[in-house]
């Protein structure tokens, strides 16, 4: 019996089908999560498929500066098969870009419990990268981003926040 959240399915499902139609996840998630590490693997279920994992908005900036061509001294890192993350991540084996032009379509995912303010802040941050670098009608075809954020989790987080609001903690 398959016990795997539906949530997690979706953006298995989203992932597979962005590998297929050739273009490069970048999935915001920690890396060394299994979820995460699960949702990469999806993109290589074709053999073809390229992902990006950035735990955060520093590590999204990169990849941003890398896309619009900007002199990346240290450009981010993607792989097939394998946990990839942003250079400045962790030792964690994985392939790198090859210096020259940025992969040219993008298309964002999420681990299910990552908060999703950054998430949609970091899908916006690759939408203004590819916007830069092929205009506003370039971008929309060349950029798309899905909140697949967990409801329940989205509930938590924004009962956390409320809870901080009320009393804010030393």
């Amino acid at each position: 019996m398959d016990t795997t959240c539906g949530s997690v399915l979706n953006v298995w499902k989203n992932v597979k089908r962005y590998a297929a139609d050739g273009f490069t996840s970048v999935i915001h998630g920690k890396y060394w999560h299994e979820e995460t590490r699960a949702t990469a693997s999806q993109a290589s279920h074709g053999g073809e498929g390229h992902y990006l994992v950035v735990l955060n908005r520093e590590e999204a900036a990169v990849a941003c500066r890398y896309i619009c061509g900007g002199a990346a001294a240290d450009p981010p890192e993607r792989s097939r098969g394998s946990a990839a993350r942003s250079s400045r991540a962790s030792s964690t084996p994985s392939r790198r870009l090859r210096p020259g032009p940025a992969p040219a379509a993008h298309r964002c995912a999420n681990q299910t419990t990552m908060l999703s303010s950054e998430s949609l802040d970091i899908g916006e941050m690759f939408r203004a990268a590819m916007r830069e670098r092929y205009g506003e009608a370039g971008a929309a075809t060349r950029f798309r981003a899905f909140d697949t954020i967990c409801s329940a989790t989205q509930d938590r987080q924004d009962a956390v926040a409320a809870l901080l609001d009320a009393q804010p903690m030393d």
